[in-house]
């Protein structure tokens, strides 16, 4: 998994999420899609990868779930 400047994303990487991408918002309801939006621009921390290249976020709460994105859709700002 690299993001997509091509730097390595690990369990536990600190990343930035630029934008939510449309895949992954147009067809959700508007309360989810507004606390998604939320997270745009925001650091957040890696909590799973998986084997099909996305890499998951979670919510706060432990070994929690909460989206994935793609790995080219984020930016690494530490590990």
């Amino acid at each position: 998994h690299v993001d997509k400047h091509g730097q390595e994303i690990s369990i536990g990487s600190q990343v930035q999420i630029p934008s939510m991408p449309n895949w992954l918002i147009h067809d959700l309801p508007s309360e989810d899609v507004t606390a998604l939006r939320m997270v745009e621009g925001a650091i957040m921390t890696v909590v799973e990868l998986d084997d099909h290249g996305y890499v998951w976020f979670g919510n706060g709460s432990k070994d929690s779930r909460w989206f994935c994105l793609r790995s080219e859709e984020i930016i690494v700002v530490g590990q």
